[in-house]
């Protein structure tokens, strides 16, 4: 199949959100299908990619996640790009990613005037993403317009495919989307990215002391993320060990580093800035431990966590039902928004070899029995030969994973 997606982000920057699209990309290559991608004019173009870009905006540099009142205009260069690239291509299907990524596609095959299926890649609530970034209130008039557009948004796409069960269950339950039209296809991982990682010297040039027990956090330093409760459980695991590092893997760096200084704290922090993705395994190979901070929202993935979990790490988070459904019995759990029990997960581990060593066998085991992109890829496979009636969709090879 010919397929065209549509990424409303500056693709590629490595965000958990992004290694998402790019993987999807990946997968259905090695299954033989041709796959094009349009997004915005930033953003580094992985080899082996098909890009069609946005003409440059100059006045738009953000790489970093969230939302911004500039992305409309963005956007309908957006559409105008996606129904020009279609008319050249003219593809089988359209593949929207997030919200704005469907909204895109179904506006542009609009424009085409000729009916071409949609599928809808959902990473989370677009309201709910929004609420946590403060950009509208909870019963506020903006919040009721952007839960009619998701509900509308979700009602245009021929068939979605979530991010996480409590995803779909949303789509199903507060939409009240057709079941048939939604399934789970969660976050996964390469084998052969993470197969092999690479120390050549990596600890030395970050300056970790020897003989310190590194604890890892790799993503976005923002709020909406939970770095705040990892800054104070950083500050409450520092008062009562010495011989604790954290390795933090991932930007905006400034404004995390002034906290950490405030606290006196910077000998007991390493922070990287942007790590390319190609790079990841070789940084968490440094990890005796990682941690995930966020309070996950009810419909929202967390791709870091299965990369831990590719790594052999042991996992501390908070228990959320999306932390508990990527780890099971592979996770120590703190109270939710809690920094000091998070503090006491984190030393309960480093005081435990035993339990550590258990929750990496089942963290490897948990993760190539069903976070393996090239299994989980056919779950979409299926879909969209079945939105454009191409037979051989190979139903019977792979069982989707459980939820």
């Amino acid at each position: 199949m010919k397929i065209l997606m549509v990424a409303p982000t500056p693709f590629f920057a490595n965000r958990g959100c992004h290694i998402r699209i790019l993987s999807e990309i990946r997968a259905l290559q090695g299954l033989g299908h041709a796959v094009s991608v349009v997004t915005y004019h930033i953003g580094e173009t992985p080899d082996g990619v098909d890009a069609y870009r946005i003409p440059p905006v100059p006045w738009y540099g953000k790489l970093e996640a969230g939302p911004s009142w500039r992305k409309p205009f963005l956007d309908i260069l957006l559409i105008l790009r996606t129904w020009a690239v279609a008319r050249k291509l003219r593809p089988d299907i359209l593949y929207g990613h997030l919200h704005e990524g469907a909204f895109v596609a179904d506006m542009a095959r609009l424009l085409l005037r000729r009916p071409i299926p949609l599928l809808f890649d959902v990473q989370d609530s677009l309201t709910a993403e929004l609420r946590s970034y403060r950009f509208v209130r909870t019963g506020s008039f903006a919040e009721r317009i952007f839960l009619k557009l998701e509900r509308w948004i979700c009602s245009r796409a021929d068939h979605l495919v979530c991010s996480s069960p409590s995803s779909a269950e949303l789509i199903r339950n507060e939409f009240n989307a057709d079941r048939s039209r939604v399934e789970t296809m969660e976050d996964g991982v390469d084998r052969k990215h993470f197969a092999v990682a690479k120390r050549n010297g990596l600890r030395k040039k970050l300056r970790i002391p020897e003989g310190k027990k590194v604890v890892i956090y790799s993503g976005a330093l923002l709020k909406v993320k939970g770095v705040d409760f990892l800054f104070d459980a950083i500050e409450r695991v520092s008062a009562k060990r010495e011989d604790v590092h954290f390795l933090l893997v991932g930007y905006p760096v400034e404004e995390s580093k002034e906290r950490i200084a405030a606290l006196g704290l910077l000998d007991k922090v390493t922070f990287t800035g942007v790590v390319p993705y190609g790079d990841l395994p070789d940084y968490l190979a440094l990890g005796d431990l990682a941690v995930d901070p966020k309070i996950d929202l009810a419909s929202e993935s967390s791709a870091k966590i299965v990369f831990y979990m590719a790594s052999g790490l042991p996992v501390v988070g908070f228990d959320t039902p999306v932390t508990r459904s990527y780890l099971g019995d592979a996770g120590v759990y703190a109270l939710s928004g809690s920094p000091e029990d998070l503090a006491a997960k984190i030393l309960s581990v480093i005081d435990s070899p035993r339990l550590a060593d258990s929750m990496r066998r089942e963290a490897k085991r948990r993760v190539w029995e069903r976070f393996d992109w090239e299994r989980n890829i056919r779950i979409v496979e299926r879909s969209l030969r079945r939105l454009v009636e191409v037979p051989g969709s190979a139903e019977g090879d792979l069982a989707p994973p459980e939820p």
